[in-house]
């Protein structure tokens, strides 16, 4: 904990700190599931248990497990490799082609990504559907962007005076 604090007080730029925290976290967390095992582990072998029969049994254990929660792996660590990655952040304009899905980002989790699309509906992407698709950022590395629309017009119309009421329009 005190290894993460000094490391996110190190970096230089609030932004820096928001788009790393979620990275810190989740390394944080495994460092302390390891620390854990390993020091139950130095504590069952001084109290002479045979950990070798133990450790086979956890084993065995997670591997039934890891077969039954697949998904929510895969999830977890597409998830871990959008949070290195940063192909898109909290507040980025994003199109998921495969899924069809456009809007803002609002949260990225380990497991899924929460967006909200143009009608205001908030969408939760699994993060294994993410990593298997094309995304677009739209708002990286230049906020600005251009909307492209398809405009059917009548034959026979003056394409003068068809792009100047779509320029009043606009």
């Amino acid at each position: 904990g005190l290894v993460a604090q000094g490391y996110r007080d190190r970096l230089e730029s609030r932004s820096d700190q928001r788009r790393l925290t979620p990275v810190i976290i989740t390394v944080q967390r495994l460092t302390q599931s390891v620390v854990v095992i390993v020091g139950i582990s130095i504590i069952l072998v001084h109290l002479g248990f045979n950990i070798s029969i133990i450790a086979a049994l956890l084993i065995v254990a997670g591997l039934i497990i890891s077969f039954g929660a697949q998904d929510i792996l895969t999830d977890f660590i597409s998830g871990f490799i959008i949070l290195i990655d940063q192909p898109f952040r909290v507040g980025d304009s994003i199109l998921i082609k495969e899924l069809n899905t456009r809007g803002t980002v609002l949260e990225i989790g380990p497991r899924s990504t929460q967006i909200r699309t143009g009608d205001n509906r908030e969408v939760i992407v699994p993060n294994s559907r993410i990593g298997q698709s094309q995304v677009i950022n739209y708002t990286y590395p230049d906020s600005r962007f251009r909307a492209q629309t398809d405009i059917g017009v009548a034959y026979g119309t003056d394409p003068e005076e068809m792009r100047n009421v779509i320029e009043g329009t606009v």
